[in-house]
């Protein structure tokens, strides 16, 4: 889906993922949202995320990847994404 992102003024695209394992959000997303739908607790760059509890990057990106450990429970992430196109 494209939007227009009006804090930093440029076009992007949100990708969703649903996890229940180890990864990485994608290097560069402007935007990271991170919800623990599941009922068991899981960890975002090592620290604890309860069930119920989410996080965000939304100031300053693009971001670093950041690494999350669903295993056990759902993660949905939300990124959003620099766009180069004119779509």
């Amino acid at each position: 889906m494209a939007k227009f992102n009006m804090y930093s003024k440029r076009r992007t695209s949100l990708n969703t993922v649903t996890a229940t394992g180890a990864g990485a959000t994608t290097t560069g997303a402007v935007a990271v949202s991170i919800y623990n739908k599941g009922s068991a607790s899981g960890t975002v760059e090592g620290i604890t995320l309860p069930a119920g509890d989410g996080l965000e990057w939304n100031v300053n990106g693009p971001y670093d990847d950041i690494s999350y450990d669903a295993t056990g429970t759902t993660f949905t992430i939300w990124e959003e994404l620099d766009r180069d196109d004119d779509d």
